[in-house]
């Protein structure tokens, strides 16, 4: 009787634990959906009407924002120096 008892606690279980990750995925979307619509949507139309960028200027250089860099020092010596 005991061993029946178990099986319907873990089958009872088994939909919990199913129906609860089922919520939570719609429940993500709807979160991400709300903060995408209310925060992103609204501060890149605010960006674009203002004719700002959240990107560094690319100092007269159109379509790029590669920035040239000094090259690492390549030497064992040389890299425990660097902090």
């Amino acid at each position: 009787m005991a061993h029946h008892g178990r099986g319907a606690l873990s089958v009872l279980w088994a939909f919990w634990r199913d129906y609860t990750a089922e919520v939570a995925h719609y429940q993500a979307v709807i979160w991400l959906g709300m903060v995408y619509f209310l925060v992103v949507g609204p501060t890149s139309l605010a960006m674009r009407l203002g004719r700002r960028s959240l990107l560094p200027s690319t100092f007269g250089r159109p379509g790029t924002h590669w920035e040239q860099r000094a090259p690492v020092p390549r030497a064992l010596d040389q890299m425990r120096q660097l902090y």
